[in-house]
């Protein structure tokens, strides 16, 4: 010990020495402490943090239907699949109707085509070659224009008949 050191111990200073260096190491011991404290308060967080991340990744689990909710799925299932059939039973009936006026329109077709075959038939029937004059063939084929009403008949046999006139009935086959 040094003189100085024996006069302070005298005087009490050195005391005071001592309590300011015991200060200064409490201080940092709490402030190591502290250092501490917070050092493992971020590592829980961190713990934390991690466990919210598995939680995450793990697919949740589906909660059980009750069986009400079954029941009523089941039911708008049944309902749809009745709806589309009735959609499916509209659209054949529609696509049935469109290719039965396609038909008829051609059948009117294929009858007006007939009827003008048999009435230029028939000119040429009545017209020889022989030297008639032209007169009287305008004359035929004028009757032959106003009197030749065809009418179709006899549809259920296949087979569609023209009549001209009482006297001749053409048929045509489907």
């Amino acid at each position: 010990m040094d003189c100085q050191e024996i006069d302070l111990l005298n005087n009490g200073k050195l005391e005071k020495s001592t309590t300011k260096k015991q200060q200064k190491e409490e201080s940092q011991s709490q402030q190591n402490e502290q250092e501490e404290n917070i050092f493992l308060k971020m590592q829980e967080e961190i713990n934390k943090l991690k466990e919210t991340v598995t939680k995450l990744s793990e697919p949740k689990q589906k909660r059980e239907r009750t069986d009400g909710q079954k029941r009523a799925f089941e039911k708008a299932r049944a309902i749809a699949h009745n709806n589309a059939q009735l959609r499916l039973q509209e659209k054949v009936k529609l696509a049935e109707q469109m290719t039965k006026e396609y038909e008829e329109k051609i059948l009117k077709k294929a009858i007006s085509i007939k009827k003008k075959e048999i009435r230029e038939k028939a000119k040429l029937e009545q017209i020889s070659d022989d030297e008639t004059p032209m007169e009287k063939i305008k004359q035929i084929s004028s009757k032959l224009e106003n009197n030749s009403t065809c009418t179709p008949h006899n549809f259920s046999t296949g087979l569609i008949g023209i009549t001209h006139s009482a006297q001749c009935c053409h048929f045509i086959p489907l």
